[in-house]
């Protein structure tokens, strides 16, 4: 009886740690630093990367629509709203977990979750280019790797614009 009245205060208490701290991706900034001025809609966003792969792949993926001005004009978001994101998307670049969806030739097709946060980044363009710049010093390889290829992504991006 005693172990059993044990094991359901374990639960309890991991379920309150992961409802509290999330179980997002390590070195994520803390909730706290989401900058008040943040559009509510780019703020519960920005929570739902501390949740699960598929929440957080998400995430990204809607941050990018805005990002790059596809968002519904009748939401009021701007491309530039989804500007506070930026060091929420370089924590995620680390994240290699699957979000699957379902597809026509296979049953399910996963990315992973660091792609969608390097396409989000990609969307928002210049303004993430101090953070994707600085991400080429972290010790995390995948961070550097998909940083550097972010940068390279908009470097031509912006040079094709340049040139006409």
């Amino acid at each position: 009886m005693k172990t059993m009245c044990k094991t359901k205060l374990y639960l309890l208490l991991f379920l309150l740690c992961i409802t509290l701290v999330g179980c997002g991706v390590p070195g994520m900034p803390p909730m706290s630093s989401i900058p008040p001025d943040t559009h509510p809609v780019v703020r519960k966003l920005i929570k739902r990367m501390y949740l699960d792969a598929q929440y957080r792949g998400a995430a990204c993926d809607d941050l990018g629509t805005i990002a790059s001005g596809h968002a519904p004009k009748s939401s009021g978001l701007t491309d530039r709203h989804a500007d506070p994101a930026i060091p929420f998307l370089v924590a995620c670049l680390r994240d290699d977990s699957y979000v699957w969806s379902p597809s026509i030739w296979v049953k399910y097709v996963g990315t992973p979750v660091g792609d969608e946060a390097k396409t989000a980044l990609v969307c928002i363009g210049e303004p993430a280019v101090p953070a994707l710049r600085e991400a080429l010093n972290n010790k995390n390889q995948k961070i550097r790797a998909r940083a550097a290829s972010a940068l390279a992504i908009i470097e031509s991006s912006h040079v094709k614009a340049q040139d006409e």
